[in-house]
């Protein structure tokens, strides 16, 4: 199992994951790789340990998920399992969701659909027009963003104006929390821009952490990523986020089947289940209302 870092939004899949695969008697044993978001670091390890007898692999996150890729080592008929990936089809492992694919990878996407997200923040906040969005250079929330410029030319965006400000990627075990702190200057400087901010969908946009900072900040108003950060004191207002029990579930029957000698084109790839949340309290802050 690679893991992109520990942290997350991945302990949410791996712990359920861990929890359905070992329902009954399984006897395999998992390798654990953390790379703290360094994809190179599996190619070294790969050549040190020369590990042998893999059977499958599950890759947690972007950066797993590219480093398995792009490695050379572990042969390219190994199936691979794939959880809390942003656009793994951007990242063209799968050619798309619920359908029998022709390589090798298969899994369960982190994000939620960019319309359904989009959809529940106009009802959250119907008077926004103009959003801002801190992004990172974390490969993820690059694909965050071309989802929210796609959708520049389409009749049920168009009238929702998006700026941008850039927070460069902090690869380190705490570069999350580094990466918030990085982004004082960018969130100011559309502090008096914006009626609202959009959490991006990256390891910095999931921490509690970002979003009351921007509150702290600005004083306005955040759609979050996940569930924490909207349930945290002062943080986001409310979020349509995945089902990250579910996905891990899903995946570890997936790799269950795998391993039982199925192929992998009988697993199709799967988008996350979503749910939604909202914080009252939070939301008085700024005198809005539960949608119905």
């Amino acid at each position: 199992m690679v893991h992109s870092q520990k942290g997350e939004p991945y302990d949410s899949f791996t712990l359920p994951f861990f929890n359905a695969f070992f329902t009954g008697a399984q006897k395999v044993r998992f390798e654990h790789v953390v790379l703290n978001n360094h994809e190179k670091y599996l190619d070294r390890y790969l050549a040190q340990k020369k590990p042998a007898h893999i059977c499958a692999v599950v890759a947690v996150g972007t950066v797993a998920l590219r480093a398995i890729r792009d490695q050379k080592i572990i042969p390219d008929h190994i199936p691979v399992i794939f959880g809390a990936v942003t656009d793994p089809i951007g990242e063209k492992v799968i050619s798309s969701f619920e359908q029998p694919q022709k390589g090798r990878f298969t899994g369960v996407a982190f994000s939620v659909h960019i319309k359904d997200r989009l959809r529940y923040m106009r009802k959250v906040f119907p008077q926004a027009k103009k959003i801002g969005v801190i992004y990172t250079t974390m490969p993820q929330s690059i694909s965050f963003k071309k989802w929210l410029m796609a959708l520049k030319d389409d009749p049920e965006f168009h009238d929702l104006e998006f700026l941008y400000r850039r927070v460069g990627m902090r690869t380190q075990k705490n570069g999350p929390q580094k990466m918030v702190k990085d982004a004082k200057l960018p969130i100011l400087s559309l502090k008096d821009k914006v009626d609202i901010f959009l959490s991006p969908s990256d390891q910095m946009g999931i921490l509690p952490e970002f979003a009351q900072y921007v509150v702290q900040l600005t004083n306005k108003p955040v759609f979050g990523l996940a569930k924490k950060d909207v349930t945290a004191h002062r943080a986001a207002v409310a979020s349509v986020y995945p089902d990250m029990e579910a996905s891990g579930e899903i995946a570890a029957t997936m790799l269950q089947g795998v391993l039982a000698g199925k192929p992998i084109s009988d697993f199709t790839p799967k988008r996350p289940q979503s749910l939604k949340v909202f914080n009252e309290r939070t939301a008085r802050l700024f005198n809005l209302k539960k949608p119905d």
